[in-house]
């Protein structure tokens, strides 16, 4: 999947169905480990197959919205 990422230059989506009121101050993490510093950044996030334009790219961040159920979260993470 990284291989594909990272060197066919193919968008990787990842998917989340957080907690409510599971993250401190509303803000989702969604940095992979695994992938060398600078070579992919978030290009869009959608919840609920809505688009979400709330996410700091860089950072890799998602600002949750105030909701009462668990939402559906895809991030899409593109090569530099």
């Amino acid at each position: 999947v990284y291989t594909n990422l990272l060197n066919t230059k193919q968008p990787l989506d990842l998917y989340f169905k957080p907690l409510v009121n599971g993250f401190e101050n509303n803000i989702l993490r969604v940095q992979p480990d695994i992938l060398p510093p600078g070579s992919v950044r978030i290009s869009d996030v959608w919840i609920d197959d809505v688009a979400w334009h709330k996410f700091d790219a860089d950072r890799f961040t998602v600002e949750l919205p105030n909701l009462n159920y668990r939402a559906k979260i895809r991030v899409r993470l593109a090569s530099l």
